[in-house]
């Protein structure tokens, strides 16, 4: 282990130190020395800190554990076309022989090796975690995104590795890559891409090659028509094919799904072809329909099977765009379509109309683009699919088309749309405000979790659970935020899953019910006495339960337990899924409780049963009293001749929209609305929350106005003509789509500096954003990428500054994905990448040569540490320090002072013992002092004459052998000095200066007695 810099040119600027250190030293000239050097070296210390922090300092570790991740190509060409050979001379298929290989050739790892796999098409994903374990085969029959994309499968191995392993990887493909950039991962893999980390990645890649070679094949590889046309104008369509060799076959050719004749006088439709080795083109003459769109389809049929290995290849979509006005599509659920009283008027006053069922509106944006006005006539919710809302909403805010919704018993709030994608391009509040909302409603789901609702819907993944958990929480989300709702799960016991709350965040609510899971039997009765108790005591006006099951429960208390319900205004519906489950009772059970009993034989109708069964609940909506519309001063000719109009007999109750742009023409006279319309995006949208030729409108069937009215609406709410001011190209080729715009006026020319901007709309149906960038004399253009099979459509906006252009639809066909367009493996890619990360190229039938876990040759791994943040914590503090030696005020001998009174705070004892002691030693050596000066002057002086019998004046001070004595006693923390006991000192009559004669004699004199006394006493008090 080692410390390795990321940045060492960075310690270069530590010999600003150098300077620093030298003006630090002048600029404190006055401090003392001490103060001066630790100041120098705590700032020079901070700024070699830093320069280290800026260094990027790593600690650097080496291991000899190896990870190995295997990279598996199960795109669909790999899947088609390879045959593993075995030991038997018989070929498997091709999954079943990598689970072998991967299997075997992993066998030989030591115990802390490990293996992680990743599976990869267009998308790679991975399967397996880098484990010790064995690695789970379970998952490689997988199918994400169509193509091969080798360098996303490379970069997502490369991100999975452990940091304390050395790294190798595996590749297994065909090399045939679709989409992305292989060589560039390898790069990457190598080191070479970024040199900064080479020492850390240099992970070699070794390389199994999946070799196959398609004998036969005949491809459509492209199908071109117009971009623009007129409606009824000829047309020339070009289909492109390929062949490996001489083939023979039929070619047909359909527009809008009618067979176009390619055969001239000759019987049949279809064209007989010859078709050589290599590509050929082949030309076709068709008179466009008046629709928006003329669709295209080609197919291509050969005569021997043996010559097409594929004929995923042999069919081609495209679609030419015609600037016609479009039809009129009605969605009705009347028993017989052609009998609608608004298809009926529109096609009075020649309006082209199409009256369908909602089983029959089409299900993809170019289906819709046909009409210019869709009518939804009392549709509820369920009888369309969540694709079908969001397509649209789409239709009318992208593409300009125009919705017309009818009202009704099933219409808006009544059925369903709340909370839909279609309620967002809406003029009108589904869910309306608190004031406006009618009496409350309280529903009780009752959902069967037993072990039965695991069986798989129809050969599907999806068992009857899922598939019911997602029949109630569309449910749930399809009802009022003013409803009560709770759900109660069964199987052999009951139990209050969602408790009744009010529906204010029924997202959330859903979600819950997503998460239930099936097991154990089936008891349905407990279930039911527990939602009749949720719901006997609920302030509600209308009260349900909605109960779901695929089994047999006893029989014996549900009859009364549903007779009690029904005693408490509860109704009881009864939903009965597959063919086992007790029809005959839930059916006697649903006419006890007043409500509906739905057979579901088809688990996949469920959310449509599952929905219309709630829908009761959403029925406080309705506003069923006769009213006479008030008219709105708009100025509209809608309105026009609306004094003579007849009473409705009802509405559903709705809100205008927060945002001022919907235009209400008509009113209930309470306030509700009653028609509203409004621009939404590129499309107009209208609402009518009466219906139409049923009980409520049935007097307007007579009323001579009311054709003209619902004329007029369809014309305003339809898409106008649009003006040919621009024309939009799109091709599709090498995985690109290219949109080129080209802008121009009959006045103006060219139309240059235009912002576009717009929405390509992918089979996937995600939509995808994009801005065009000019690049020419009014063109316009952009490239994406697209990998999935299917129509691109495109939607683009012009704008000028504030002039918006008329809107630009056209699009392309990616017909067959790249993947199936090549007959052959790519090996060379494969050894390319080998060659630059330094891997080896393995076979595919010897798994166990292939030693995997082998060390030989490979860079051990290392991995860096950062200790940066240490570095930074140490650099924190020699900042407050710096800092604190500048501005508080020092030196050295208070330094040490503090020291020393701070060592006597921790043992004071010991201290003063050790100043006792010295100032002791330094009163012996006063004392020998003394006595030789004593001795010195005794010598010189002659002895002092006998002392006369006067007493000696009384002393007003104590002498000073009691001070020493006193001193002394404090340091041995004595109260008071102890003193030898003195007799008595009479007092004296005080003498006068001159009659005092000098005490000369040194045994005499009373400091020196004194200090000769307090000598002895220290002695005895000490021992000495």
């Amino acid at each position: 282990m080692n410390v390795h810099l990321d940045q060492p040119g960075f310690l270069a600027l530590a010999l600003l130190a150098v300077p620093l250190a030298i003006l630090g030293w002048r600029r404190m000239a006055g401090a003392s020395v001490g103060r001066r050097v630790l100041a120098i070296t705590l700032r020079s210390t901070l700024v070699l800190a830093c320069v280290v922090m800026l260094a990027r300092p790593n600690v650097r570790r080496e291991h000899d554990h190896l990870t190995v991740i295997g990279l598996l190509d199960v795109s669909g060409s790999v899947q088609r076309f390879a045959r593993i050979p075995s030991d038997d001379d018989t070929r498997r298929v091709y999954l079943d022989a990598m689970r072998e290989w991967f299997r075997v050739a992993t066998g030989s790892r030591s115990a802390d090796d490990r293996f992680g796999l990743v599976v990869f098409d267009g998308k790679a994903v991975a399967v397996s975690a880098p484990a010790k374990a064995g690695f789970d085969d379970a998952n490689l029959d997988v199918s994400f995104v169509p193509g091969t994309s080798l360098g996303e499968a490379i970069r997502l191995g490369l991100a999975m590795f452990p940091p304390d392993t050395a790294r190798r990887l595996v590749l297994v493909t065909d090399g045939n890559e679709t989409v992305g950039d292989a060589l560039g991962a390898a790069e990457q893999a190598s080191g070479a891409a970024d040199p900064t980390t080479a020492a850390a990645l240099q992970v070699p890649i070794d390389v199994v090659p999946v070799i196959y070679e398609i004998p036969g094949d005949v491809q459509i590889v492209r199908l071109e028509a117009p971009n623009h046309a007129q409606p009824g104008q000829t047309v020339t369509v070009r289909v492109l094919l390929e062949a490996t060799r001489p083939t023979r076959g039929r070619l047909t050719l359909r527009c809008e799904g009618q067979p176009v004749d390619l055969n001239g006088e000759a019987p049949g439709h279809s064209r007989p072809l010859e078709l050589r080795a290599g590509r050929s083109a082949h030309l076709a003459s068709v008179v466009l329909g008046d629709s928006p769109v003329n669709r295209f389809e080609a197919l291509f049929d050969p005569d021997d099977a043996a010559d097409d290995a594929l004929p995923d290849n042999n069919r081609a979509e495209a679609f030419t765009p015609t600037p016609s006005k479009g039809e009129i599509l009605v969605i009705t659920r009347d028993a017989d379509p052609e009998q609608n009283l608004l298809g009926s008027i529109l096609r009075a006053a020649e309006l082209p109309v199409v009256v369908r069922p909602p089983a029959l509106m089409p299900d993809d944006l170019l289906g819709l683009q046909n009409y210019d006005l869709i009518a939804l006539d009392n549709i509820p919710a369920f009888e369309l699919t969540s694709r079908q809302h969001e397509l649209l909403a789409r239709y009318a805010s992208d593409l300009g088309g125009g919705i017309l919704m009818i009202g009704g018993d099933d219409g808006f709030g009544a059925g369903g749309w709340n909370g839909t994608a279609l309620e967002a391009v809406l003029p009108l509040e589904l869910d309306p405000p608190r004031e406006l909302r009618l009496p409350q409603a309280a529903l009780v789901l009752v959902l069967d979790q037993s072990g039965s609702m695991n069986r798989p819907v129809g050969g599907a993944r999806a068992t009857q659970q899922r598939v019911a958990n997602e029949a109630a929480a569309m449910a749930i989300e399809s009802l009022r935020h003013e409803s009560l709702v709770g759900v109660v799960t069964f199987n052999t016991q009951a139990r209050e899953y969602v408790p009744i709350e009010r529906n204010s965040d029924p997202d959330l609510i859903a979600q819950r019910v997503r998460r239930i899971t099936a097991g154990g039997g089936t008891e349905l009765a407990p279930a039911l006495r527990l939602a009749h108790r949720m719901l006997r005591d609920v302030d509600a006006d209308r009260k349900r339960v909605v109960c779901l099951t695929d089994g047999q429960s006893p029989a014996e208390e549900l009859n009364g337990i549903v007779e009690r319900m029904a005693g408490d205004d509860i109704k009881l519906s009864t939903i009965a899924v597959g063919d086992e489950a007790d029809h005959p009772t839930l059916a006697r059970l649903a006419e006890i409780g007043g409500g509906e009993f739905y057979p579901v034989y088809n688990p996949r109708a469920l959310p449509r049963f599952m929905v219309d069964a709630v829908q009761s609940i959403n029925k406080p909506l309705l506003k069923e009293v006769p009213f006479t519309p008030v008219v709105e001063p708009t100025g509209s000719r809608l309105t026009l001749g609306f004094e003579t109009a007849p009473p409705l007999g009802g509405l559903v109750v709705t809100a205008p929209k927060p945002e001022r742009g919907a235009v209400i023409e008509l009113r209930h006279p309470d306030g509700e609305p009653l028609l509203a319309h409004w621009q939404a995006g590129l499309g107009r949208v209208a609402a009518f929350t009466s219906d139409l030729g049923g009980r409520w409108s049935d007097a307007w069937r007579t009323w001579p106005t009311a054709a003209s009215f619902w004329t007029q609406l369809a014309r305003l709410t339809a898409r106008p003509t649009s003006a040919r001011d621009s024309e939009l190209i799109a091709v599709i080729e090498d995985g690109q789509l290219t949109l080129t715009l080209e802008a121009s006026g009959e006045d103006e020319g060219f139309i240059d500096y235009l912002e576009v901007v717009g929405t390509v709309y992918p089979p996937s149906g995600d939509p995808i954003a994009v801005r065009l960038e000019q690049v020419g004399a009014g063109v316009y253009a952009t490239s994406i990428p697209v990998r999935a099979a299917g129509n691109y459509i495109a939607a683009l906006t012009p704008r000028r500054g504030e002039r918006r252009l008329s809107p630009v639809i056209g699009g392309a066909s990616l017909n067959t994905g790249e993947e199936f367009r090549r007959y052959r493996s790519n090996p060379v890619l494969l050894e390319r990448i080998a060659a630059v990360t330094g891997g080896r190229r393995l076979d595919l039938t010897d798994p166990a040569g292939a030693a995997l876990f082998d060390r030989t040759g490979m860079t051990p791994s290392v991995s860096l540490l950062p200790t940066w943040r240490a570095v930074l914590i140490a650099t924190l503090v020699m900042l407050l320090l710096d800092i604190a030696s500048r501005r508080i005020a020092w030196s050295s001998a208070s330094v040490a002072r503090r020291l020393r009174a701070a060592v006597a705070r921790v043992n004071p004892g010991q201290v003063r013992g050790r100043a006792a002691t010295a100032t002791l030693a330094s009163l012996r050596t006063v004392s020998t002092q003394l006595d030789a000066t004593r001795e010195r002057e005794t010598e010189r002086v002659a002895p002092l004459p006998k002392p006369s019998a006067v007493a000696p004046p009384v002393r007003t001070s104590p002498p000073e052998s009691s001070r020493v004595s006193a001193a002394l006693g404090s340091l041995f923390r004595r109260s008071r000095p102890v003193l030898e006991e003195e007799p008595p000192v009479e007092a004296a009559t005080e003498e006068t200066p001159s009659e005092r004669e000098p005490d000369d004699d040194p045994e005499t004199s009373p400091t020196t007695s004194g200090l000769l006394a307090a000598k002895r006493r220290t002695r005895k008090q000490l021992g000495g």
